[in-house]
């Protein structure tokens, strides 16, 4: 067995077998990792010794430090990762294909289980909106040199975290870019039943919207959206389409067809109603 320690941080101890030194980039590797430790500061150090530009450290600074068991098989630059990644931000298990390559950008394909892992940290989004998530996930895309990640998923949630309500039940397809998801979000919840398509970008300063979202009932004092009064319910379909700086000025078109808004034993309905801004 071996036993290693680097830089500030990091440790790695467990079995290896290597062939093809002293030729490293292109050695195979084996290794079944009892623990590995380490954190932003010294994966630098390890990526910038064998590429021209070292990788952004944000992203990774994000996770703090982590600890990895599982196993390791590949090349230096094209291994597969079976195994439990526990960060600052939560676990995650892994079955993943990962090929760094020499521009500075990395690629990844495979299977992605998180255990509470807190997404709007990850994604640097409103994290006292946007909370924890659990899912399991089919997931290919690449993560760039400055830290962005991009990709497709179809994913299967079994917790989300957002506005301290937690959503269960939920499926997703798509592709996403950074803070750009575009594609399709089901959710059956015991007090939500929702069907998305469409586009969010929250990538720059002006946020874009364009979606088609059809909520068959949505129990507005359980999902903490309604705190004033149990019964308040709501069903709608909404069509949006517009752009702002925030989600709250968006200009652009909201239409609601076959509304019923129902609270403190008063209902409104809607049946074709257009907001233009």
């Amino acid at each position: 067995q071996v036993h290693l320690s680097y830089g500030e941080k990091s440790l790695i101890t467990g079995d290896f077998s290597i062939n093809g030194l002293p030729d490293f980039k292109n050695a195979f590797i084996f290794s079944n990792i009892d623990q590995l430790r380490t954190n932003a500061k010294d994966l630098n150090r390890v990526y910038a010794a064998f590429q021209k530009e070292p990788f952004n450290t944000q992203l990774l600074k994000k996770f703090g430090e982590i600890t990895y068991t599982g196993d390791f098989s590949g090349f230096p630059f094209d291994f597969v990762s079976y195994g439990k990644l526990e960060t600052k931000l939560g676990t995650f298990l892994t079955d993943i294909l990962i090929n760094p390559n020499e521009g500075g950008n990395t690629s990844f394909k495979g299977i992605i289980e998180t255990r509470q892992v807190n997404l709007g940290k990850l994604t640097d989004l409103d994290s006292d909106l946007l909370g924890n998530a659990t899912l399991k996930t089919d997931i290919s895309g690449e993560i760039r040199q400055n830290g962005e990640i991009n990709g497709a998923i179809d994913a299967i949630m079994n917790q989300l975290q957002f506005n301290n309500y937690n959503y269960s039940n939920i499926l997703m397809s798509g592709i996403f870019d950074n803070r750009k998801f575009e594609g399709n979000i089901n959710i059956a919840d015991p007090n939500l039943e929702m069907e998305f398509e469409g586009l969010l970008n929250f990538n720059s300063d002006t946020t874009k919207v364009n979606f088609h979202a059809n909520v068959f009932r949505a129990n507005l004092y359980q999902l903490k959206i309604d705190r004033s009064d149990p019964s308040s319910f709501a069903t709608f379909i909404l069509n949006a389409n517009g752009e702002g700086t925030n989600i709250d000025n968006l200009n652009g078109e909201i239409n609601l067809l076959n509304s019923f808004f129902y609270k403190n034993e008063k209902q409104v309905q809607l049946y074709d109603f257009k907001l233009v801004a």
